[in-house]
């Protein structure tokens, strides 16, 4: 029984019983028993066992909770769905792939008027209508997400991560994620080992 709820419960097991058999004992660490107490019941005994499942239980609450906030920063994302799919205007869609295409590049609006012959003011009308978003945050969304990939692959040093998705040196690019991602780089970093 404890072999086959333990895990999907999470719970600690205290076997009390009258079978003093080493191979019983055995069986009941293998399956993560806290203790393996003997008939008749000793209440000192039973209260150290007892102390010592409730350490335990707390031990594994704090891992758990850890993991599970390791887990949740793991998962996070610069680019939450916007709807991208939805986007029915022809010259937002050309943005959003220029962008997608060109993030490692210093790209302000003015550089936009000027690829896509439009004002400033209506290309990010235009994109605040469609994506509910300004150009230059998802500009920066985009970069993020970049930096979260290279970051997950482990392959280049951080200071280099902020160059590669065009936001610079490493003190702004920390800034930008920290204000994405909800923490720092190391901090993102330190949860994927």
């Amino acid at each position: 029984m404890i072999a086959d709820t333990r895990e999907k419960f999470n719970y600690i097991a205290i076997i009390l019983t009258g079978y003093s058999e080493f191979e019983y004992a055995q069986q009941a660490i293998r399956n993560g028993v806290s203790d393996y107490l003997l008939k008749p019941l000793d209440m000192d005994e039973m209260r150290t066992a007892l102390e010592k499942a409730v350490r335990l239980a707390g031990d594994n609450q704090y891992l758990q909770q850890r993991e599970d906030k390791a887990e949740a920063v793991r998962s996070r994302t610069a680019l939450p769905p916007l709807s991208e799919d939805k986007v029915t205007d022809p010259l937002v869609l050309r943005i959003v792939v220029y962008l997608k295409e060109n993030y490692r590049s210093k790209i302000t609006l003015a550089d936009l008027q000027e690829q896509f012959h439009y004002s400033e003011r209506y290309i990010n009308q235009k994109f605040q209508k469609e994506l509910g978003t300004t150009v230059i945050d998802y500009l920066n969304r985009c970069r993020i997400q970049n930096a979260l990939e290279l970051i997950r692959k482990g392959k280049l040093p951080i200071s280099q991560i902020g160059w590669e998705c065009g936001i610079g040196e490493y003190k702004y690019f920390n800034h930008v994620f920290k204000k994405y991602i909800g923490c720092s780089v190391r901090e993102y970093q330190s949860t994927l080992k």
